[in-house]
């Protein structure tokens, strides 16, 4: 059966994969499935104590600068 499992390095989300679960204990034994987690992490987000945690997002203002330039 293929879940969905977030790659961790170092606490923060590094990859996301789909494959089965024997590919994932031989090859990424610390992987965590998100098959349930909403809204599904995604590499950059953080994981700590057991949560995903989502960066925080820039402010708007910003973002609408960096786009103009």
């Amino acid at each position: 059966m293929h879940s969905r499992f977030a790659i961790i390095e170092n606490e923060v989300v590094v990859n996301c994969i789909v494959a089965d679960d024997d590919f994932v204990a031989e090859f990424y034994p610390t992987a965590i499935e998100i098959d349930d987690v909403v809204p599904e992490p995604c590499p950059g987000w953080w994981y700590k104590d057991g949560q995903f945690i989502c960066p925080p997002q820039p402010e708007p203002e910003l973002v609408n600068e960096a786009q103009i330039k």
